[in-house]
């Protein structure tokens, strides 16, 4: 049997899906999953990879909103800045 290449597409879900997991957190992911933590982190090397494949193969998509609400939400995360302290609002 051969074995499945990642296309390009593939490499576009698994990209999409360890983003959604990244933003769910592994531990939370491992408790609705119902498996240990440490197990979501092998999950990352072979799992979504083969998974990703298998949904490219069955052309599934992942859908342009879709990935632009998620570079949305890391873009958020990664730019958010400390409020002003109060003190610094009232000057004599």
């Amino acid at each position: 049997m051969e074995n499945a290449t990642q296309s390009k597409n593939a490499r576009r879900i698994e990209s999409a899906l360890l983003n959604k997991l990244a933003t769910l957190t592994q531990k939370v992911f491992a408790e609705r999953f119902g498996v240990a933590e440490y197990t979501v982190s092998r999950m990352k090397r072979d799992f979504f990879r083969q998974m990703s494949i298998a949904l490219d193969i069955l052309e599934y998509g992942v859908a342009d909103e879709e990935m632009n609400r998620l570079a949305e939400e890391v873009a958020k995360i990664l730019t958010k800045e400390k409020a002003p302290s109060c003190a610094n609002s009232f000057e004599a």
